[in-house]
């Protein structure tokens, strides 16, 4: 459902994520080939898993804690991010900051997405006590 504000919040945080990992892609120093890849990937499950909770809007407790998850795991995956690059601050000072400005509008669109759909419970919880 698009005409709502949650929704709106979700698509803007996967645009974030999409303008992360596509403008500025990280290429992780790993001896493992594997965990390099699924490192590299994981901002494209994070697209993905953000898509997959658009649609659940008709259960908003698995949305909320889906939601919770996301930011967890997209707060971690921006550490291990930011761990690779400190050594390249100095050079590319304005890329990094530009990529956690992204990161930080991509956390609040979440945070922002959860308290919205808390209200729709809320709402949804007087209605039906009213029924």
């Amino acid at each position: 459902m698009l005409q709502r504000i949650q929704s709106l919040f979700l698509i803007g945080y996967v645009i974030a994520i999409l303008g992360c990992c596509l403008r500025f892609p990280i290429d992780f120093d790993l001896d493992s080939e594997e965990i390099k890849v699924i490192i590299n990937n994981l901002p494209y499950l994070f697209i993905l898993l953000g898509l997959v909770n658009l649609f659940l809007f008709l259960n908003r407790k698995i949305q909320i804690i889906m939601n919770i998850i996301l930011l967890f795991f997209s707060i971690g995956y921006e550490i291990l991010v930011f761990n690779e690059i400190y050594s390249q601050i100095e050079t590319q000072q304005q890329l990094i900051i530009f990529r956690f400005t992204l990161a930080l509008v991509s956390w609040l669109m979440l945070i922002f997405a959860n308290k919205y759909i808390k209200k729709d419970e809320v709402l949804t919880r007087s209605l039906d006590r009213l029924r």
